[in-house]
Parts: structure tokens; C-alpha cells; sequence
């Protein structure tokens, strides 16, 4: 999975309807290991979710989106339904709870 754009991003959200998207918010100043397990977990688990769209944002040079969004802890994940916020968790997460909340997100429960 490659690193999204903000202009990426406005696209998923302007396409809006009922999609449902998932973004993971990370920095390579994160530890290497730490970061590299993330990324694999959310690349593994996007394969479970058909209709889903999963998209990895780093804020390493790209800090409007973060900014505006106002996230302050990395890593972030956001779910979003359409282009409205559903849900949002902040710190690493093992891939069980991951799963649970995109599951979550689908339903629309926070």
C-alpha cells in the first residue's frame, strides 16, 4: 500500500455516499520496527474488507491534513462513512482490535 496524498484523500472523501474508508496516520520517526509492523498489519487486514478503502497517510511532510483534522498523537487510525467522522483511535493496536473497530466504523458505532 502506497502513502496517500492530501489530494488522495479529498477525492475518497468528496466521493463520499455511504463508502467507508479507513486511514492510518504515521511518521517514519516512529521506531522502524513499530512502524513497519503497523503498516503490514493494516495492509493485511484491508484484504478482509471488501468495499472498504484503506489509505496510509504519513505527516512527515504532509502536515495540513493532521493538522486540520486535529490529530495529536501518532499513529492515528480515522474511519470515516461517506465523507462524515465516525470514529478515531490513537496508539498501536494489535490486529484483533484493529479489526473490531473497522468493524465498528462499518456499523456506525463509536
Amino acid at each position: 500500500m502506497k502513502d496517500s496524498t492530501i489530494a488522495q484523500f479529498n477525492a475518497e472523501m468528496i466521493e463520499g455516499g455511504e463508502n467507508i474508508t479507513i486511514v492510518v496516520f504515521y511518521s517514519s520517526w516512529l521506531p522502524a520496527r513499530a512502524t513497519e509492523e503497523l503498516l503490514a498489519t493494516f495492509d493485511a487486514i484491508s484484504s478482509r474488507f471488501q468495499g472498504v478503502k484503506f489509505l496510509q497517510y504519513s505527516v512527515n511532510n504532509q502536515t495540513h491534513l493532521p493538522q486540520s483534522l486535529g490529530i495529536k498523537g501518532i499513529p492515528t487510525i480515522y474511519g470515516f462513512k461517506g465523507n462524515e467522522y465516525v470514529d478515531m483511535k490513537v496508539g498501536f493496536m494489535p490486529p484483533e482490535r484493529m479489526v473490531e473497530f473497522i468493524d465498528r466504523v462499518i456499523n456506525g458505532i463509536t
